[in-house]
């Protein structure tokens, strides 16, 4: 019975690492901010995971459960700095377009004209 619990961990936690991938691609593909993905979530999953990995390093040294778990820390850790890199650079857009109009401008007094 334990063996099986042991292959079921290492199979599951196996293919998690890799179901990261296809996430990973639709970040890298989008066209906005990701602003409907939580950051907190995914640095929560950096901790959790990292937390795991070292308990099983204490307990049982550097072995699969360890090493699948500090690959999960690190494929969270990835798709965390995906969405702040977006953010990032959606913000940094925004504020070009913003500024972009009165940059422009051909004189100060430019700013306080009206419009026709």
């Amino acid at each position: 019975m334990f063996s099986l619990l042991v292959v079921s961990f290492t199979v599951s936690n196996s293919l998690r690492v890799l179901f990261y991938l296809p996430q990973f691609h639709k970040f890298i593909k989008a066209k906005d901010s990701l602003e409907s993905h939580s950051l907190f979530m995914w640095m929560s999953w950096v901790v959790a995971n990292l937390t795991v990995a070292i308990y099983f390093l204490i307990q049982s040294g550097l072995d699969e459960k360890a090493l699948l778990n500090f690959a999960n820390s690190i494929m969270c850790g990835i798709g965390a700095s995906i969405i702040m890199y977006k953010r990032a650079k959606y913000r940094n857009i925004e504020f070009q377009e913003q500024v972009e109009p009165v940059a422009k401008l051909k004189k100060p007094a430019d700013l306080f004209m009206k419009s026709a």
